[in-house]
């Protein structure tokens, strides 16, 4: 769609590498934070989708899918492949339950 609004939300430099969730206290902290961001994206800003490019520890990662939820826009999450990025899984909800697909 060329009407698409395009909003990129990328890291602050102080907390980038694997130092950047020393304990899961911290962990926890961003997971509350990116599920707020993720309401806003689709309350604020009418989001259908989003699409996720991590490069991120494992940890990460991790506490990134637990920030996820039944009232969040679909998520299309990109892998590293050869010579760039490509999908690899869609997230999506009905707002009873999520599903993970393969694009």
């Amino acid at each position: 769609n060329n009407n698409a609004q395009i909003i990129n939300i990328k890291a602050n430099t102080t907390f980038l590498g694997n130092a950047a969730i020393p304990n899961p206290h911290d962990g926890m902290a961003f997971s509350s934070k990116l599920q707020s961001l993720l309401h806003s994206l689709k309350s604020d800003y009418h989001a259908k989708k989003i699409h996720l490019l991590v490069c991120a520890s494992n940890a990460a990662s991790v506490f990134i899918g637990q920030a996820y939820d039944l009232h969040h826009p679909e998520m299309l999450v990109y892998d590293f492949v050869k010579d760039g990025m490509e999908p690899r899984i869609l997230i999506s909800n009905d707002s009873t339950k999520t599903s993970l697909s393969i694009p």
